[in-house]
């Protein structure tokens, strides 16, 4: 039995080009969850029973079945710049399905008009003809950078039919899995909440019993718990956003990620799809900050929290809302992003409020964002998990190699 924080530190300060010791020191310097100085030693429980979740089309089980350790998604991926091929699950306002193994889903728009040229050939073609019924001259509180946005009239009353019709047409003509809703949650612009809450539910309900089971419907929920639609959703993105780019997330920040996190993977129909994307601290605008220490270091414990906590699990860590002009949801593929543990063999298992893991058919994967550092035992061989960090652990006769 041997502690393996020395072999930790030394393969993360070559996976970062630096050393650990950097990022916990500018890690410290941020507007972030501060790692607690307390240690404990604790037993690792025996591994939860890998839960069975099933996709209802073959082709979405397929793909599930073909997951590894740390699985990428691609929001309204860019494919020039990042192959989809590169992740496990993609959505855009594409026409057909990109090239790969990725899941694909076809995003539907329901309560904005983006008013461009090409709009009615394009990304609303399975729109019309009825689409003008449903427009509202009152523009969307979109940012400038969006070009003209109006409402879509979403409370006029044949509504909800008219969504259904337009989902069941996108997926005919397309192909795709299933679909992304966007702004699913109930604060939208000069609207009451229980009003919106109240279409959206209509909405779910009618779409689903219109395209039937096998269609992923996945929402992007942001920071927000989703209750309404749970008993049609099967898929969420958790579009962690934050107002302040050069702010990281405080310690109930973590918390309720987890918690929200934990939630969904018990509320969601299957197969049960979580989306995780938090946003990365950016002191300054480009994209010189993604590599990093403490954005690699925050990368590795969000991927970790992705990995162990629901099944089916996906992670992007990404600039915040601009941080380039490129394009939202810009990001880079870390190195630790190619950690093969294998496929999980059991479920999130909890040892202690905050510390968590799951096992993998060559290791461990592990976080701990309580606010101690934690020597845990996993039957005669340990891994150290500091405050506020995840480890992918391989397995070795003698203990664990981590990074």
């Amino acid at each position: 039995m041997f502690s393996n924080l020395t072999r930790s530190i030394a393969l993360f300060g070559l996976l970062l080009g630096g050393t650990a010791a950097d990022a916990a020191q500018e890690l410290s310097g941020q507007n972030t969850c501060q790692p607690g100085t307390g240690s404990v030693s604790l037993v690792a429980p025996p591994p939860a029973p890998l839960p069975e979740l099933t996709a209802a089309n073959p082709d979405v089980q397929r793909k599930l079945d073909r997951r590894g350790t740390i699985n990428l998604f691609g929001p309204w991926v860019e494919t020039g710049r990042h192959p989809a091929s590169d992740y496990g699950l993609t959505w855009h306002s594409w026409d057909e399905a990109p090239a790969g193994n990725s899941i694909w889903l076809k995003e539907m728009y329901w309560a904005y008009f983006y008013d461009r040229p090409d709009s009615r050939k394009a990304a609303y073609r399975f729109h019309v003809p009825e689409l003008d019924s449903f427009l509202e001259p009152e523009r969307w509180e979109h940012d400038p950078e969006y070009g003209s946005t109006y409402r879509i009239a979403y409370r006029t009353p044949g509504f909800v039919e008219y969504s259904a019709e337009v989902a069941d047409r996108m997926l005919k003509g397309t192909g795709a899995e299933g679909l992304m809703f966007d702004w699913w949650i109930d604060n939208h612009p000069k609207m009451d909440r229980s009003e919106v809450q109240s279409i959206r539910q209509a909405m779910a309900k009618a779409i689903r019993a219109k395209v039937g089971d096998e269609p992923i419907l996945l929402g992007n929920v942001g920071r927000e718990k989703e209750v309404a639609t749970m008993g049609q959703l099967n898929g969420v993105f958790m579009e962690y956003w934050k107002k302040v780019p050069a702010d990281g997330y405080d310690c109930p920040d973590l918390l309720r990620m987890e918690e929200l996190i934990t939630y969904y993977d018990e509320a969601l129909q299957q197969p049960k799809i979580v989306a995780f994307e938090p946003w990365r601290i950016s002191q300054t605008k480009g994209d010189q900050d993604r590599r990093s220490p403490v954005n690699q270091y925050l990368a590795k414990l969000f991927s970790a929290m992705a990995s162990v906590a629901p099944r089916n699990g996906y992670i992007l860590y990404t600039d915040n809302q601009r941080d380039t002009d490129a394009s939202d949801h810009e990001h880079v593929r870390y190195d630790f992003y190619k950690t093969d543990l294998g496929r999980a063999v059991s479920g999130r298992t909890i040892i202690a409020p905050g510390i968590s893991y799951k096992r993998f058919e060559k290791g461990v994967a592990i976080y701990n964002i309580s606010r101690q550092n934690a020597v845990v035992d996993f039957g005669g061989k340990t891994i150290e998990v500091r405050s506020v960090e995840g480890l992918f652990c391989k397995e070795r006769k003698d203990g664990f190699d981590c990074i």
